[in-house]
Formats: C-alpha cells, structure tokens, sequence
C-alpha cells in the first residue's frame, strides 16, 4: 500500500487516517494540511486527523493483512 500524496510504501507505525477513511503517512498528512482542509483523495472536509489507539490499531491490522496478501 502506497501513501497517496508521496507514492512511497507505508509502512507500520507512522501512519494517519483521514475521517473518510484515507490513510496517508503521518508528515505527508501533516505538510497537506498546512496548505488545505481537504483529503488529498476525495476532498472531503478534514478537520482532523484520525490518530486515536483503536484507528491506528485497526489501520496496521489493515496494513498487515495487505502485506501478506501481496507476498
């Protein structure tokens, strides 16, 4: 899985959510915001990041089953 803005891969840990549900690293997301209030992917309204235990969990379980799949 690729981050959207940088075209780098994600890796675990360091990764943020969008309310949408878009995941971008953390500093792509961070820089983003600086300049717009969109997501990067559908311009959705983000006011905020979604950073939370249970996201981040739910994201690198996401991110783990992808990984897996692509071996």
């Amino acid at each position: 899985m690729d981050c959207p803005i940088c075209l780098d891969k994600l890796e675990k840990g360091g990764v943020y959510g969008t309310e949408c549900g878009h995941v971008f690293h953390a500093q792509c997301l961070t820089k983003w915001k600086l300049h717009h209030s969109t997501c990067p992917m559908c311009r959705c309204n983000i006011g905020t990041v979604q950073t939370d235990s249970l996201f981040v969990q739910l994201l690198e379980e996401l991110f783990s089953l992808y990984v897996y799949a692509s071996i």
